[in-house]
């Protein structure tokens, strides 16, 4: 078993249901352009199982968890993330240091390119920097977990589940709820609202 950090859109999630799942998860809830986002780590065999164990505790609480939401960093994220100079991660771009294993492809070639940040935090792991512990779906991961989310009973039609329209997490900062235990017990919960930047988790 290993934990996954795993954003979904969602259709709305209240604060009371927030404070239901923080108890099971660590979470992060914010709204960017009207959108309602949940970042949860949870444990999984892989990340669709981990997933599927995130939206059933959704379910129960009366949230539709729409599609997964893609964590896009640019270099400049890529930079912060690591501790690196932007120049540093021009050339691992480029494949001018660390040629043993060559860099993720982008995403998208938008504003100079974007890249999934699981992609990236692999590479990291495989070159032997330092890297998040915790997992990130890959590609393939996010299009079974939205394949799974559309053709559940009763969700949205499959078109709609699958238009990849991204936000947040980009340098970016996004008012946000957050929740997380507190040391008195482990039914015990605190919340604050303000901003947090895209890194920032519960």
């Amino acid at each position: 078993m290993a934990d996954f950090e795993i954003g979904f859109e969602v259709d709305e999630l209240s604060d009371a249901a927030l404070v239901q799942l923080a108890e099971l998860f660590d979470v992060v809830a914010s709204e960017h352009a009207g959108m309602a986002l949940v970042t949860v780590i949870a444990p999984g065999e892989n990340a669709v199982a981990a997933a599927k164990a995130v939206v059933g505790a959704l379910d129960d609480l009366g949230v539709e968890a729409r599609r997964s939401h893609l964590d896009l960093v640019t270099r400049a994220d890529i930079a912060q993330r690591c501790d690196a100079t932007p120049q540093a991660i021009g050339q691992w771009i480029r494949g001018e240091r660390m040629r043993q294993v060559r860099f993720p492809a982008p995403f998208h070639d938008v504003a100079g390119g974007v890249w999934l940040w699981g992609e990236v935090n692999r590479w990291l792991a495989k070159v032997g920097k330092d890297h998040d512990p915790v997992g990130c779906p890959s590609r393939n991961e996010h299009v079974a977990i939205d394949h799974w989310l559309a053709n559940r009973v009763g969700s949205k039609p499959l078109a709609a589940a699958l238009s990849w329209t991204h936000h947040g997490r980009m340098g970016a900062t996004i008012p946000v709820l957050t929740g997380a235990r507190t040391s008195g017990g482990p039914r015990e919960w605190r919340g604050t609202r303000g901003v947090e930047s895209c890194w920032g988790r519960a």
